[in-house]
C-alpha cells in the first residue's frame, strides 16, 4: 500500500534537514489530528481523538522525570498544537490550561535538551520530536491503517 502520509513525512524530514524548525514542528503537530480522525472519526470532543492517538503511540514513555505523572500527555501535545497552529483559538474557554502547556513545554534545537526539565520548563528538541512523530506515524500506517480498508478509504481523503 502506498503511503498517503509520505508527502507529510518527506516534508517534515526536509524541513528538519534544512533546520526549518517552524515548518517541521507545524507539520509534526498536525499529523496526529489526521491519523486520529482517520482511525476514530466518531470520537468527538476537543482534542480527545488527538490525545488518544498520542497516548496509544507514545503512552507514558515520553518521560521527563521519574514521577508517575512526569511524561508528556496527548492532551498537552494537543494544546501545543493549538497554540502553534492557530494561537489556541479552539481553546478560548481553556486559556489558562493552554497557557500552562505553553509555559511548561518549550521547543529547542538541542538534542541534549530533549525531555530535560529545567525549573518549571520541560525542553523538547524539535528534531527529535519530529523524528519520533514520523516514526510513530509510519508504525501506525504499517500496523493499524494497512489492516483496515475502511480507514484506508478515509486516509485517501487527506
Amino acid at each position: 500500500m502506498a503511503s498517503q502520509f509520505q508527502p507529510f513525512l518527506n516534508s517534515i524530514r526536509a524541513a528538519v534537514k534544512h533546520e526549518n524548525w517552524l515548518a517541521a514542528l507545524a507539520l509534526a503537530l498536525m499529523l496526529p489530528d489526521i491519523c486520529a480522525t482517520t482511525q476514530m472519526p466518531k470520537v468527538k470532543g476537543k482534542g480527545k481523538r488527538y490525545a488518544k492517538w498520542w497516548g496509544d503511540r507514545f503512552a507514558n514513555t515520553y518521560r521527563y522525570g521519574t514521577g508517575p505523572n512526569d511524561y508528556v500527555t496527548g492532551h498537552e501535545v494537543w494544546q501545543l498544537r493549538c497554540a502553534y497552529l492557530h494561537e489556541g483559538s479552539e481553546l478560548q474557554s481553556h486559556k489558562t490550561e493552554l497557557s500552562a502547556a505553553i509555559e511548561k513545554f518549550q521547543f529547542a534545537s538541542s538534542k541534549q535538551q530533549h525531555l530535560k526539565p529545567e525549573g518549571t520548563i520541560v525542553w523538547l528538541d524539535v528534531q527529535t520530536f519530529c523524528e519520533h512523530m514520523c516514526f510513530h506515524v509510519e508504525d501506525w500506517e504499517k500496523n493499524v491503517l494497512s489492516k483496515d480498508t475502511l480507514m484506508q478509504t478515509m486516509a485517501k481523503k487527506c
